[in-house]
């Protein structure tokens, strides 16, 4: 379409990131200008907020993710809902920062993925093919109507049909902001699943090695808000897992946990460590006659020792680590920080923040990256992540014409 490639050929453009993860804060909406592509490109981050669910919503969508309580009318009807959340998000970003719609040229969206099959490690078979597949809520095409604003997501889809995994895609974002010369580092996020890349020195977007580590604050929320009876969502800055103590037995019996022995590439989500993970959790805490804050330490060591073990089974072979660098909503829990700075003592642990990249606002700029490579019809998917069998252009789009 004329006005597509007339906007890929701008020098510089305008464009809006929005993304809810699997932690289910919110929809996070950035305003970036951005200019070039792949490992060329170059921003600037010109305004962040985050749209929070409310409680009603947060409810709502939490019933999908439990066979006993989704059903196709629900999951339709929040395919719609979270398109109108995104669309208010990606206005009220764009307002913030003292600019109006029309002068946007772009959505990235990552939609709230409710149902993952990794392609590349856990393909099913059904009816003679062997596939992978996903189902994420966000109408792209709401977004779009309500914010005139062409929009890309649904990135994932396309790398699950070229045999891949369909995530983690924070290779190309990773790259574009933390590669260094003379350092190989690891950038970690710590969200309801944890993912790391190892950004090596030497070498291309190619050469990065990556996947989800497993669970990041899944299991922990999941315990608080158990053992809280929902009063509580989150520890906060880790005061419940500081004042515990880890329990060993219970911490080895699910380090035995077939995804944390499982080799990459490899993705995570709500399928591996949600609800039904966290019952598991909590049942085999009160066997075990744990108090309160020593289950939830228990589940932090949890989150920290998939990472570490994932590094030394994963990373460490492949290359010297010079340094981690922590993001999302885990790098504010203080416990988990210790933790990880205690399991790896060689390694300097440092936090987004200390690059000058909000924790918050990082995943929704990756959704700039990632449809500003789809726009100029460029390859944004990462194969040694993801376990594609080749580069591929992700993203469906929903276009805008603008005469």
């Amino acid at each position: 379409m004329y006005y597509l490639a007339e906007m890929a050929n701008k020098p510089e453009r305008l464009a809006v990131g929005l993304m809810s993860g699997s932690s289910l804060d919110g929809v996070d909406a950035v305003l970036m200008r951005v200019k070039g592509n792949g490992e060329n490109t170059s921003f600037d981050m010109l305004e962040f907020d985050c749209l929070p669910f409310d409680a009603d919503t947060k409810a709502r969508i939490l019933e999908l993710f439990e066979y006993d309580t989704s059903t196709i009318d629900k999951v339709t009807i929040m395919n719609v809902v979270l398109g109108e959340l995104y669309a208010k998000a990606a206005l009220w970003v764009i307002a913030k920062a003292g600019y109006r719609p029309e002068e946007v040229d772009l959505i990235g969206a990552w939609p709230l993925a409710v149902y993952h099959i990794p392609g590349r490690n856990r393909p099913i078979d059904v009816l003679g093919f062997r596939i992978g597949a996903v189902l994420q809520l966000g109408e792209i095409n709401v977004i779009a109507e309500r914010t005139g604003i062409t929009t890309i997501g649904s990135f994932c889809a396309r790398d699950l049909a070229a045999g891949g995994n369909g995530a983690p895609l924070t290779g190309v974002g990773d790259y574009i902001l933390f590669h260094h010369s003379e350092r190989n580092r690891v950038v970690q996020n710590i969200g309801g699943i944890g993912n790391a890349n190892l950004i090596p020195a030497h070498g291309g977007m190619d050469n990065v090695i990556g996947f989800d580590t497993g669970p990041g604050n899944m299991v922990i929320d999941a315990m608080v808000r158990h053992l809280t009876n929902g009063q509580l969502h989150y520890d906060k800055d880790g005061k419940m897992a500081i004042d515990g103590t880890v329990n060993k037995e219970v911490l080895e019996h699910f380090l035995q946990e077939p995804y944390i022995q499982q080799a990459p590439p490899k993705a995570s989500g709500r399928e591996d460590f949600g609800e039904h993970f966290a019952r598991r959790f909590l049942a085999k805490a009160r066997e075990k006659q744990l108090a309160d804050n020593d289950i939830v330490a228990t589940a932090t060591a949890f989150t920290v020792e998939s990472i570490a073990l994932a590094y030394e089974r994963y990373l460490m072979p492949h290359a010297s680590l010079d340094e981690i660098i922590v993001g999302g909503g885990g790098a504010l829990n203080l416990a988990l920080m210790k933790m990880l700075r205690q399991r790896l003592p060689q390694i300097p642990v440092k936090v987004d923040e200390e690059y000058g990249i909000s924790s918050f606002a990082k995943e929704a700029m990756y959704m700039v990256f990632l449809a500003n490579e789809t726009l100029a019809g460029r390859p944004n998917n990462v194969p040694s992540i993801t376990g594609a069998s080749r580069s591929v252009v992700t993203g469906l789009i929903a276009p805008v014409y603008r005469p």
